[in-house]
């Protein structure tokens, strides 16, 4: 973010990186290790107690719609898109998303459905136009907490959702379903606790959806211990929960079971770069704004980092439902349903344009590069004299040629082998998020 160095393709970088964890776990142990506590200690000042919890989401969601309304398509969705098909533009990948949660509440017009997390009230107004249901919705942002309710408004849903500016932690009430998209994230195993505690504390629902960021079983407990980019820089107080102890805790807090899971961490890839181009589309706009070079640099690589751990699926997403014993959900028609009748229009939201980025040089079409090309990065002036670059035809060169030129450790046979493996990440997007299917 400071401009030490370039790249035309970061998201290429940061997949080398992750295909070479454990040297860099290697190097961590090294004096890397004599800052981790100072690090950890500062941290610890991010804890999710009730009033870091509102300095946490102020520091990353009150950065000011204008961006967010820039960055997002138009339904203001800040989480996983669902792309059916691979036309699917990044609106409609979001509508298929939130009509997949629907389905699998099984909403209706007697259901009253508590949704932690507003984000910018799409899930809230989504299931109460579609599915004529009752909605109490919260959010610690004020600046989601006003544009909400100004869409509220605008639809005449003020009966049909309540929109509260509360702590989740403090809610009560009659509920039939609970729903979360991409909240337990903001503290992790706590946040999946509270948010267990509160599906107890609340009438106990039939039904809880929970969506979620979510870090590989296996690296857990050492993510827990450290504190990286994201929590540095990005969601202060952020931490990924692991599938297993997503489940572990839903049980131990609640009598609800795991009925039905989905990942489709591969189509996160792609609503990452559509957001980073919508992003760079709008860089001279939003620099009129006061978002300046740095907080683009800060942002591009935030996307472009998440996207590459993505693809190298050190991360996935994931979709839990669980169901009270009474409850017995149609998991089987989950599996065969498919293309649904929602379309972009039936949602109000403000006019805006949205673009498809060009192919991905990792994909079909562009086989041969895609064995060739890691990334290209440069040292820039005043970061030192030294010039690493890793351009097309590295990877093959280093695979055959370059043992003794190539940094100590580096595994270039596996980097180069990983990004022509997950070459068809990006042109099979359609099949990979349905369930029981097997990702390539």
């Amino acid at each position: 973010m400071l401009g030490y160095w370039t790249s035309h393709d970061v998201t290429a970088v940061v997949r080398l990186f992750v295909a070479n964890l454990e040297v860099l776990d290697g190097i961590e142990r090294g004096l890397a290790l004599f800052g981790q506590p100072v690090v950890r200690a500062l941290h610890w000042f991010n804890r999710n107690t009730r009033s870091g919890s509102r300095r946490n989401i102020a520091a990353h969601y009150d950065l000011g719609n204008d961006l967010f309304e820039r960055m997002l398509d138009r339904t203001m969705m800040y989480s996983a898109a669902m792309f059916e098909n691979v036309e699917d533009s990044l609106e409609q990948a979001q509508l298929n998303k939130l009509e997949r949660i629907c389905r699998k509440l099984e909403l209706g017009p007697e259901d009253h459905l508590l949704e932690i997390g507003t984000g910018w009230g799409s899930m809230a107004l989504y299931a109460a136009v579609h599915y004529g249901c009752r909605v109490t919705t919260t959010t610690l942002s004020r600046e989601q907490y006003a544009y909400t309710q100004r869409r509220i408004e605008e639809q005449g849903l003020q009966d049909r959702i309540t929109l509260l500016l509360e702590d989740y932690r403090d809610l009560e009430g009659q509920f039939d379903k609970l729903v979360s998209v991409e909240m337990i994230e903001q503290s992790g195993t706590a946040s999946c606790r509270s948010t267990s505690a509160s599906a107890r504390a609340c009438s106990n629902p039939m039904l809880m959806l929970l969506q979620a960021i979510t870090i590989r079983d296996q690296r857990y407990e050492r993510a827990r211990r450290s504190v990286d980019f994201i929590q540095r820089y990005i969601f202060p107080g952020g931490a990924l929960p692991s599938v297993q102890k997503m489940v572990d805790l839903a049980t131990r807090e609640t009598d609800m079971n795991l009925v039905h899971m989905e990942d489709f961490g591969e189509h996160y890839a792609r609503t990452l770069r559509l957001w980073h181009d919508n992003l760079r589309q709008a860089r001279q706009e939003l620099e009129q704004l006061g978002y300046d070079e740095q907080f683009y640099r800060l942002w591009e690589f935030y996307l472009c980092y998440c996207e590459g751990g993505f693809l190298e699926r050190a991360i996935g997403t994931a979709q839990l439902l669980l169901a009270k014993p009474a409850a017995h959900p149609d998991v089987l028609a989950l599996r065969a349903s498919g293309a649904h009748p929602a379309q972009p229009g039936r949602i109000k939201h403000p006019e805006r344009h949205e673009s498809e980025r060009p192919a991905c040089p990792f994909s079909p079409g562009r086989p041969h590069h895609a064995r060739r090309a890691l990334a290209a990065v440069r040292l820039c002036p005043g970061a030192g004299s030294v010039q690493w670059w890793l351009g097309p035809g590295a990877a093959h060169w280093w695979a055959h040629h370059g043992q003794r030129q190539r940094p100590a450790g580096i595994d270039s046979r596996r980097a180069s082998a990983a990004l022509h493996r997950r070459g068809r990440v990006h042109g099979d997007v359609g099949a990979a998020h349905q369930p029981g299917a097997r990702p390539a």
